[in-house]
């Protein structure tokens, strides 16, 4: 399990014995769009947002931080590994097109 997978079940654990999404993102001050890709590890909480996070949900603020910094390097890990795989294929593609042009142009066209 993800450090980003680890943190949507700990905060999706916690979180209903609190309030709804939309009170508790309220009280975060979040979007409820944010608190729910959280609860899904389809994002994580900025570390800024770790205190206020700590005491809605009644954790230890440094508690709550190792885990929002945590999810938040797996998400620039993932946003890395996305930036390189666009690279690859933007470059794989710009191959492509010369390897056409030059195979144009030693036909004679």
């Amino acid at each position: 399990m993800s450090a980003l997978d680890d943190f949507a079940e700990w905060f999706s654990r916690l979180r209903p014995a609190v309030g709804s999404q939309v009170d508790v993102a309220a009280a975060i001050g979040v979007s409820e769009r944010a608190l729910r890709s959280w609860e899904k590890a389809k994002s994580a909480p900025e570390p800024r947002r770790a205190r206020k996070i700590a005491e809605v949900l009644g954790q230890p603020p440094d508690d709550v931080l190792q885990r929002v910094m945590r999810a938040s390097e797996v998400m620039a890990e993932n946003r890395a590994e996305k930036l390189n795989q666009r690279r690859e294929e933007k470059r794989a593609a710009a191959a492509e097109a010369a390897r056409a042009w030059a195979e144009g142009m030693g036909s004679g066209q």
